[in-house]
């Protein structure tokens, strides 16, 4: 029932009333307005976009809650018809209750107030963990300008004045680990990172310890309070987390994790007070939602709190908007310039998948790979996953389709793109070429492409019993994830495809149609040049020159390229076989990638390989290479190697 009472915006202290309910006054608000009204029009999505990213939800889950109460108003747009405002929570009902009779002046003036708090600076929290006995007397003691070393990320996120939540780690079954673990306090960085790199990509800064508290608070203690859960090291875990020395906080965790500590640990209120701002401490002491415990039936329904209804549809971690990987770690053991790295990040930042090409055994996988872990580690995307591709390929397997469920109905199973758009992953798509990628991507060129499709299998909504097509659509988000309320899988900003293709597969190279190719960036990965060769072959068989030299013998004369990795695996086998029988690893590794020369080039592979083998090797060579290319031997025994020699001069 609407209240009668009048509410104007200078009578409602912001400070009491959590994120949730902000964010609510908002989309209530601008449900209020005509689609033709100029304070609408083009605004709604950037100013709902604005308030997501302030307190920590995802844009889709406060664009849901706008058309929930589009229903309620004459504004020219249909709404979220399928639920009352009551069934879809609590909070709905209460913000619609509150707020709606409001002057719509009133209300605009409500709204500026909390874009105000949400256009100023996000608050940027840290945790720095330390099991050094030496570091956590000087932090119990509360010494000045305490050295925190074994830091390794998150460098140039640090400065002077920053605060840090301090727990403190170790195994307590070691003798050195002679205190409680977990979170004591809070610090101040009092000198930014320096003498980085004294061990490998470490660095060191200087904290003053700010607030202590009497004992450390555990991860158990944390559980009511449900906005602490996965920050890493200090909350209760629900999900695997790192094991590293530093790790960044959102703000909303933060607050919780601070509103936590003040309640367990009252007698800080004076020493959090001095150093939180004033507005960041109204919050802290505002409204929360708490998990509360209470006793249950058998089969008792319990009502789920509105804030938890959609907890699915806000991410807890702050992904960035641009993609910075370490190059110097991407390349690490390669023998490759950095200019085709740099050339897939800049193709990254500019929004497009990427196909790397290249001979076998350059590293395009690992590559991939790599690509994936750096935008793991900057927070870019949630994860990556891998396949495949091969011949049999479909749509099924890209996209997802009907499969019997274990109550013999059919239910719809997601495919490996859906898959990693739901999980928020990257998809590696190794050897993309031995797919018909026509048959295999169907609708998904069109998504692709940048426009939103709907496909044809349907799947029953969240808490409802109606069923709805599909759909794939973008998101402003950075995040990628679905919906299960609308059937929708969103694609954020930050999603991509990084495959590989292998150049000499020349009979899957023309599946690759046009239209498939003009929506990838390609990057060509090369082999090394001989001087790279030599210093890689050199480098690894330094007490064996004599072996160095054969093999980059084999390397000069190859009728193909070849990548690094396949030179690099014979060297594994020679150093496994105490460096002898290199016939087995050229038959095994190298000449397995020439499949499809000419007679004319098998004739001279054998002749310039037999080159470098004694005779009891020549033979074994023989063998291999008539079997392999299915040619007799006789043909391959009529090869005269002066003839060739007088072939090479003349040339």
């Amino acid at each position: 029932m609407v209240s009668n009472n009048i509410i104007k915006s200078d009578e409602i202290d912001l400070s009491i009333i959590d994120d949730r309910e902000k964010a609510e006054i908002v989309c209530l608000y601008f449900s209020r307005l005509h689609s033709n009204d100029e304070r609408y029009k083009g605004k709604w999505s950037k100013t709902l976009d604005a308030v997501a990213k302030r307190y920590g939800f995802k844009f889709t889950l406060l664009k849901n809650d706008k058309d929930t109460y589009d229903k309620m108003f004459d504004n020219g747009r249909r709404g979220w018809q399928y639920e009352s405002l009551e069934k879809r929570g609590k909070l709905f009902q209460d913000v619609y209750d509150k707020y709606s009779t409001m002057p719509i002046e009133e209300h605009e003036k409500l709204v500026n107030r909390i874009l105000e708090e949400v256009n100023n600076e996000l608050y940027t929290f840290y945790s720095i963990k330390t099991k050094n006995p030496q570091q956590v007397n000087a932090i119990l003691n509360r010494q000045s300008a305490i050295e925190i070393d074994g830091l390794n990320i998150l460098k140039d996120n640090l400065s002077i004045g920053q605060l840090v939540f301090i727990v403190l780690g170790g195994d307590k079954g070691r003798a050195e680990v002679t205190w409680e673990t977990g979170l004591i306090g809070i610090g101040e960085i009092v000198q930014a990172p320096y003498d980085e790199g004294y061990e490998e990509r470490n660095y060191k800064i200087k904290i003053d310890v700010k607030v202590l508290l009497d004992k450390p608070i555990k991860r158990e203690d944390l559980k009511p309070y449900g906005d602490t859960y996965d920050i890493i090291g200090i909350g209760p875990i629900t999900k695997w987390e790192p094991n590293q020395a530093i790790s960044q906080i959102p703000e909303r965790k933060a607050i919780a994790l601070m509103r936590a500590m003040l309640e367990l640990c009252p007698q800080i209120d004076e020493d959090l007070s001095s150093v939180i701002d004033p507005k960041l401490m109204a919050r802290v002491k505002g409204a929360i939602v708490k998990l509360v415990p209470r006793e249950v039936e058998f089969g008792e329904a319990i009502e789920q709190p509105d804030s938890l209804l959609d907890e699915n549809n806000f991410s807890d971690t702050i992904f960035c908007n641009f993609y910075e990987p370490n190059i110097d770690t991407i390349l690490n053991e390669f023998t490759l310039p950095a200019k085709p790295i740099i050339s897939v990040k800049n193709f990254i930042n500019a929004n497009k998948h990427i196909i790397m090409t290249g001979p076998p055994g350059t590293g395009k996988t690992t590559l991939a790979e790599r690509f994936c872990q750096e935008a793991v580690r900057i927070n870019y995307i949630s994860g990556y996953m891998m396949t495949t591709a091969i011949a049999d390929w479909s749509t099924f397997d890209t996209i997802g389709g009907y499969m019997p469920d274990k109550n013999g109905s059919l239910s719809f199973v997601e495919g490996v793109f859906l898959k990693s758009i739901r999980e928020n992953k990257w998809l590696i798509i190794d050897e993309i070429n031995r797919a018909e990628v026509d048959k295999a991507f169907g609708h998904f060129f069109t998504v692709l492409s940048g426009r939103d499709i709907e496909l044809q299998y349907k799947v029953p909504l969240a808490g409802s019993k109606e069923e709805k097509n599909i759909s794939i659509r973008h998101s402003d988000s950075l995040e990628s994830f679905y919906d299960a309320r609308t059937a929708t899988y969103f694609i954020g900003q930050n999603w991509r495809i990084i495959a590989t293709m292998n150049t000499y597969d020349k009979n899957s190279l023309f599946m690759l149609s046009y239209a498939f190719m003009r929506r990838f960036a390609f990057v060509h990965i090369p082999a090394p040049t001989y001087n790279e060769f030599e210093q890689l072959i050199y480098d690894r068989l330094s007490e064996h020159p004599e072996l160095a030299s054969k093999l980059l013998s084999i390397v000069k004369v190859s009728p193909k390229k070849m990548g690094a990795a396949v030179i690099l695996d014979i060297i594994a086998y020679l150093q496994a076989s105490d460096f002898k029988n290199l016939v087995n690893g050229i038959c095994s590794l190298i000449i397995p990638q020439y499949e499809g020369i000419s007679f004319a080039e098998i004739k001279k592979l054998y002749k310039e390989f037999a080159k470098v083998l004694n005779s009891e090797e020549k033979e074994s060579l023989e063998n291999y290479i008539c079997e392999f290319f299915d040619i007799n031997k006789n043909d391959l025994m009529k090869v005269k190697f002066d003839d060739f020699d007088e072939e090479d001069n003349a040339e």
